[in-house]
């Protein structure tokens, strides 16, 4: 297991915007912002290659969001619009923003319809060979994302509540890596505040290979996986919280020649420590 270490500071400055704006700038570090294994970091020092244009594992963080609320007064409908970028000062790669657009419809407390639209137009993984090429140097891997997502939500018991969710996404990766994209179809079940102190969530996503087939060599495997993703969360005081989640994703490929993806299933584990500190009324210190 391979751990890494993140530290955020944040700062919002609603007070000083019209209500509807919140501002939040956040200040951090990550230890290994490219999710590298304890394997691919002791093979590094032979093959820099892999760091991309990074020069580091780690790297500081500065992260800015702006997010804008607004309820209609013709009908119960209240807008939510987001827009947050964020700057890796060892990646120019890595650097990424995203923006989202959601709708939501209160029917009594606890009780929402909601839809919604998030678009990230290039997200950047990390350094890889084409396979479609040969003798060529590793080469970044980025994808765009788009996803929408419809849910509802319903009270259970005083202030629980339970949340259903449907989403699709689309995943499509640059001209060289063209043999991971995906079309992934998820349903989400979370129920809140059980105790008034934990929630549990399930996630079962169905994610299909778009481009197997598609005519090139790297085309010929196919990488369509189903995930289950299973999550807990228990707040242990005010300003301390654990979160654990156990994903088991398993590869639909029925070619035998496939040595990467036929049979193939892994168990990912994380668990997640969070303290949160308010400074005062703008000023927020998070460690994870």
């Amino acid at each position: 297991m391979n751990k890494k270490i993140i530290l955020l500071f944040s700062i919002v400055f609603s007070s000083y915007l019209p209500d509807d704006f919140i501002l939040k700038t956040t200040i951090g570090y990550n230890s290994n912002f490219l999710n590298f294994s304890k394997y691919e970091m002791d093979q590094s020092s032979g093959d820099v290659s892999i760091l991309g244009d990074s020069e580091t594992f780690d790297s500081h963080i500065l992260g800015n969001s702006l997010k804008y609320s607004k309820k209609l007064k013709s009908i119960p409908i209240k807008i939510n619009l987001n827009f947050s970028s964020i700057n890796y000062f060892q990646s120019k790669n890595k650097s990424s923003y995203n923006y989202s657009l959601n709708l939501s419809y209160k029917i009594k407390n606890y009780n929402w319809f909601k839809i919604g639209y998030k678009n990230s137009p290039k997200v950047y993984l990390k350094m890889y060979k084409d396979l479609d090429q040969n003798n060529q140097p590793l080469l970044p891997t980025i994808f765009n994302s788009e996803k929408i997502f419809v849910s509802y939500s319903y009270p259970l018991h005083n202030n629980t509540w339970i949340k259903f969710q449907l989403s699709n996404s689309s995943i499509y990766f640059n001209p060289y890596f063209t043999e991971y994209d995906l079309v992934v179809n998820d349903l989400y079940l979370k129920c809140f505040n059980l105790l008034n102190k934990i929630n549990v969530s399930y996630k079962y996503i169905l994610a299909d290979n778009v481009s197997f087939k598609s005519g090139l060599v790297s085309n010929l495997n196919d990488r369509t996986y189903r995930e289950q993703i299973f999550g807990f969360n228990i707040k242990l005081s005010k300003n301390y919280k654990i979160t654990i989640f156990s994903k088991l994703r398993d590869y639909e490929s029925k070619n035998e020649s496939d040595v990467v993806h036929f049979g193939r299933w892994h168990h990912h584990f994380d668990i997640v420590q969070r303290f949160d500190r308010n400074i005062n009324d703008n000023l927020k210190l998070s460690f994870f």
